[in-house]
């Protein structure tokens, strides 16, 4: 999926990371002293994303020393080291990344990446070309107007024509397979030339089968190598302060919501605080 091949494999995660790194290295360290989760770092910035703005957040939460084994507590405020195991100074780290688009924005992005782009279907008997999307949301349902060039082909019958698409579907999205989808898929169109209304009857159901197979995503390379990058441009700021390091262990994408007015996207990141590691 385009998008967030884009987001992933930005410098976004990795900046958030040294951002909670550098928390720490200006003297957040008493704070694991508390009874709850630490909020160290949250913040919400633009981004630009061909032609189309968003906003990502990010909230991270560091555990503190008493949600640790009693001992190890004991044994740090004692200050005795003896008895620490080997991780006891790394702390996990748990990092919220919710990124936001607009509808408006949403299409943008989609001009930029189809916006004149021609698809074949059945066979190549129909022929389209994508002229612009005006996306938007009702009744729990993501909802698209896409203005078409059609070229239909079959038998004898040639002609070419311009169409109005008003398309509605579910957006869906799978954490076990790492698939997003749009489902429950159904259109009308608007035309008055009476061949296009002809073909549209004749492969209207075939034609929803073609759009719900195309319209299907598999995030999970994506996943894997925005936790790759993030962690070699951890490695890299690791090394200008040996005593506190940050360390990215996973990386998931956690849910996807549609608004009245946006849609959002939910990505976990787990990693620790490393402390004198």
């Amino acid at each position: 999926m385009p998008a967030f091949d884009r987001l992933l494999n930005s410098d976004i995660l990795s900046d958030a990371w040294k951002q909670i790194l550098t928390k720490f290295r200006e003297g957040r360290l008493a704070q694991l002293m508390t009874l709850k989760p630490i909020e160290v770092y949250h913040a919400t910035l633009p981004y630009d994303l061909d032609g189309a703005h968003l906003e990502v957040e990010f909230r991270a939460y560091v555990e503190n020393i008493l949600q640790k084994r009693f001992q190890n507590a004991l044994s740090f405020l004692t200050l005795d080291f003896s008895q620490l195991g080997s991780n006891v100074l790394h702390y996990n780290c748990h990092v919220t990344v919710k990124v936001n688009m607009d509808y408006q924005n949403m299409g943008n992005y989609l001009n930029h990446q189809y916006a004149n782009r021609t698809f074949h279907l059945l066979d190549n008997r129909i022929e389209l070309t994508i002229l612009n999307f005006k996306l938007g949301y009702t009744d729990h349902l993501i909802t698209a107007e896409i203005p078409l060039r059609i070229k239909a082909n079959y038998k004898k019958l040639r002609h070419t024509g311009l169409i109005t698409v008003l398309a509605k579907g579910k957006l869906k999205y799978q954490p076990a397979t790492y698939k997003v989808s749009v489902v429950d898929i159904s259109y009308s169109t608007q035309t008055r030339n009476i061949l296009l209304k002809g073909t549209n009857l004749i492969y209207y159901s075939r034609i929803i089968q073609a759009l719900e197979d195309f319209m299907q995503f598999n995030i999970k390379d994506e996943l894997d190598n925005g936790l790759k990058l993030a962690k070699e441009k951890l490695t890299a700021f690791n090394e200008e302060t040996p005593l506190v390091q940050g360390e990215m262990d996973t990386l998931e994408l956690e849910r996807i919501e549609l608004l009245d007015q946006k849609a959002s996207g939910i990505f976990l990141a787990e990693g620790k605080i490393k402390i004198m590691p």
